[in-house]
């Protein structure tokens, strides 16, 4: 092993006698572990939140759903289109499914 100065090329050997790609590898395999632990805390991360963002679109779809029969159907009763009875078993069945 040898410290100090290298001998016999122009790059100066720095430590153990690794040179510059030594140097280069021994910060790759540092940062290596480091960024295999943020990616994992970022899949975690991203997996909660995609789960929330189901969970809210399908609470939300079904409520939506029901608003947006029941509002048409109120458009065409208002517009004249059915009739009273035809709207109070239309509304009924919508309130049933």
């Amino acid at each position: 092993m040898m410290w100090g100065l290298g001998y016999g090329n122009s790059w100066p050997v720095v430590g153990f006698g690794m040179g510059i790609a030594g140097i280069f590898f021994s910060i790759i395999m540092m940062l290596f572990p480091i960024a295999i632990i943020i990616a994992i805390v970022y899949f975690i991360i991203w997996a909660f939140k995609t789960q929330q963002d189901k969970d809210r679109y399908y609470h939300a779809g079904n409520g939506a759903k029901e608003d947006d029969h029941m509002s048409i159907l109120k458009k065409r009763y208002a517009k004249g289109e059915i009739t009273k009875e035809q709207f109070e078993e239309m509304k009924k069945t919508l309130k049933n499914d």
